[in-house]
């Protein structure tokens, strides 16, 4: 149980670790700025993704058209896609929150680090952890003992003031 909670904030700060990574990528994939490719026509400024070529040249449909509806124009599915897709970051602006998620990403890992670091029984042996969880254990005993025995006193007080307070109002 004790290790369980020794445990515990450091597997959050992991969780969270994995999940700024998570959320690190999908912004990168999401946001990024389109990179115009040499010998391509220019897309930057566009939320619409080019639509890729065949071997042959030929333009080749949009991969969504597959799923959707019916009658459903190529035209439509591209304003669709251009509907749910997050706007792209200019370069500038994509480089500078691209800085601020590795310094999160490296401050989180530092925070975990430092937890690792200060987990006791680090650059302990084993048998040496051993010896100090039974002399904690036998402290905790010892300490139990003296709370049982301290409740009990405040039992017999509390009856006792009882026992006065009635013999003072005469019940």
């Amino acid at each position: 149980m004790r290790r369980d909670i020794v445990q515990r904030p450091a597997t959050e700060r992991y969780f969270q670790l994995l999940t700024q990574m998570y959320a690190s990528l999908r912004y990168i994939d999401t946001r990024h700025p389109w990179l115009p490719i040499e010998g391509q026509p220019d897309f930057t400024g566009s939320n619409d993704a080019p639509s890729s070529d065949n071997v042959d040249g030929e333009v080749t449909a949009n991969r969504a058209t597959s799923q959707d509806p019916v009658g459903a124009s190529s035209e439509q599915n591209q304003q669709l896609q251009a509907a749910t897709e997050p706007a792209r970051d200019t370069p500038q602006l994509f480089q500078q929150r691209l800085k601020e998620l590795a310094q999160d990403l490296v401050a989180k890992e530092s925070q975990i680090e430092h937890l690792i670091d200060t987990l006791p029984g680090i650059g302990t042996s084993q048998r040496d952890q051993e010896a100090r969880l039974k002399e904690l254990e036998k402290q905790l005993q010892e300490v139990e003992a003296e709370r049982v025995e301290a409740v009990l006193e405040k039992e017999r007080l509390l009856e006792r003031l009882d026992s006065q307070i009635m013999k003072m109002g005469g019940w």
